[in-house]
């Protein structure tokens, strides 16, 4: 309900149809005096060197039950991912071009329905509550990058922390330099996921 954001796009799914104008975003955050630099008390690792030890990650499959199924495959030549949708590639509608990533990032995260928020109101009842996704705490992170699987921790203790992943012994859990795509998974679904090597 801020200036900025409006729906377009009647040809596509209603959840593809919110856009926004930044320009009006930061005359909101002027007004509400919340146009401030962030103060980050970690931020995320970048190395371009490949760890070693690690388990072959040349592409992964994710079931998000009967909705959708994406998949991801490495290319050793240009070093990146690159998706798919539903057994189509996913383009970006801006260029025409598959979508890649240097990193994908599988974040594994507690869903909440929340009864405070009616997404679609029925005639007298509400049909569909919100989805809360709980990024806040710590959850395990599989992350893909250069053709291998690195495990470990999502972490993000405050509001206004970035996320940052980390090892199971505290270090560092480093993305490749470049993109990420953080692909958002429920904890509640069994064997969402399939690594192959």
């Amino acid at each position: 309900y801020e200036d900025g954001y409006y729906r377009t796009g009647e040809d596509k799914p209603w959840e593809h149809t919110l856009y926004g104008e930044p320009e009006l975003f930061w005359q909101v955050l002027e007004r509400k005096e919340l146009n401030k630099r962030p103060e980050l008390s970690k931020p995320m690792a970048f190395n371009n060197e490949t760890p070693v030890g690690n388990v072959p990650a040349i592409s992964t499959t994710i079931e998000y039950l009967d909705w959708t199924t994406v998949q991801w495959i490495y290319d050793e030549e240009s070093g990146r991912y690159s998706r798919w949708a539903d057994g189509e590639i996913h383009v970006d509608a801006n260029s025409d071009e598959q979508i890649t990533a240097a990193n994908v990032v599988l974040l594994f995260v507690p869903h909440q329905i929340d009864g405070s928020i009616c997404e679609f109101q029925g005639a007298d009842k509400c049909l569909a509550f919100a989805t809360e996704t709980q990024i806040w705490g710590q959850g395990p992170v599989a992350v893909l990058r250069d053709g291998v699987m690195l495990d470990g921790f999502w972490q993000r203790a405050n509001r206004e922390d970035p996320l940052t992943f980390i090892r199971g012994d505290g270090s560092p859990l480093p993305l490749q330099i470049g993109n990420s795509w953080i692909q958002v998974i429920p904890t509640h679904y069994d064997e969402a996921v399939t690594i192959d090597g």
